[in-house]
């Protein structure tokens, strides 16, 4: 397998949790790509804020994906049975 960096490739080795504080490039990245799918109001600071974890929430709601926030710091949907 290619290394992720030289690829543009995420893998389950070279992800990291991100949540409101987390700094560094992971969070740069993430804020990049959020602001090429339309979220301007998050900015390339390399820092997860409010904004950042708005934007998240509604790409993660927009691909019907399970919210990573831990069950202590948010609600997770429920499914119908």
């Amino acid at each position: 397998m290619a290394h992720p960096r030289r690829s543009g490739r995420w893998t389950a080795a070279t992800w990291q949790p991100l949540r409101v504080g987390s700094t560094g490039e992971y969070v740069r990245r993430a804020q990049r790509a959020l602001r090429r799918n339309g979220y301007y109001a998050v900015l390339d600071t390399g820092v997860y804020d409010e904004a950042t974890e708005r934007a998240v929430l509604k790409e993660q709601q927009r691909y019907r994906a399970w919210p990573t926030r831990e069950p202590s710091t948010g609600p997770r949907p429920t499914t119908s049975e």
